[in-house]
């Protein structure tokens, strides 16, 4: 008994451990995870912490864009992606993303030109037609 309750407060002490160096994919998801249950103050610090791991990847600022756009926090949510941007061009879900805010703020034209930039940057994504659906939708709009 005294082994087992032992052997039960070293795990509890080492998943601490193991969650600070668990890999990036990982604690992304955790994140990610934690923002669909709800739990952004979690979120976020995961979030933190993998930026501060890995500062030259965009992944978790745009998932830290993502729970802002979630709580409709469209200001915060333009921050941490922009921020992305800034790490990676490149990275098409960035500009999807931008995209999704500014539509959501009713900037038309800005949403349309971060949604085609997204598919100049990923054309064979699985969103391609309804990012364009999305983009004509917005241009009747316009008229």
């Amino acid at each position: 008994m005294k082994i087992f309750l032992f052997i039960s407060i070293m795990l509890l002490s080492f998943s601490h451990i193991s969650a600070d160096y668990a890999g990036y994919d990982d604690m992304l998801k955790d994140g990610i995870k934690a923002v669909n249950n709800g739990q952004y103050n979690k979120a976020e610090e995961i979030f933190q912490r993998l930026v501060e791991k890995e500062p030259q990847r965009p992944e978790a600022l745009c998932a830290h864009g993502i729970m802002y756009l979630t709580k409709q926090d469209y200001n915060s949510a333009k921050e941490m992606l922009r921020q992305a941007e800034e790490v990676s061009e490149e990275y098409g879900q960035v500009y999807y993303l931008l995209g999704m805010v500014k539509e959501k703020e009713g900037d038309i034209s800005a949403a349309e030109r971060y949604f085609k930039k997204y598919l100049e940057l990923e054309p064979e994504t699985d969103k391609a037609d309804r990012v364009l659906m999305r983009i004509e939708y917005m241009q009747e709009k316009m008229e």
